[in-house]
């Protein structure tokens, strides 16, 4: 049975921010990116410990070719994605959120 994924408050506003900015750029890219995002959590709800740490528990995947990371920390049956953030912005911001 696959953990259950449980995001953190602002994490579905920070992927739609991002689909919105990639579809203005060009029709159809906000849809690969989600595509991407969804791919992304599937491979960590099938192998939630395969990344390292960065953080104490906290781990982070990136989404090539996408310049954003997930933020995840697992605990149990339960994997709460803490972030989706592009890769330019501070991680400190992150953080501030556990």
């Amino acid at each position: 049975m696959k953990p259950r994924l449980v995001f953190r408050r602002g994490v579905k506003g920070e992927i739609a921010e991002a689909y919105s900015w990639y579809e203005k750029q060009r029709k159809g890219l906000g849809d690969e990116f989600a595509q991407c995002i969804e791919d992304t959590l599937e491979k960590i709800q099938a192998r939630p410990t395969l990344t390292a740490t960065v953080l104490r528990d906290v781990r982070c995947r990136l989404l090539p070719p996408f310049p954003y990371a997930v933020y995840y920390r697992v605990t149990g049956k339960v994997i709460r994605v803490l972030a989706v953030l592009h890769t330019r912005r501070d991680p400190q911001e992150w953080i501030s959120r556990n």
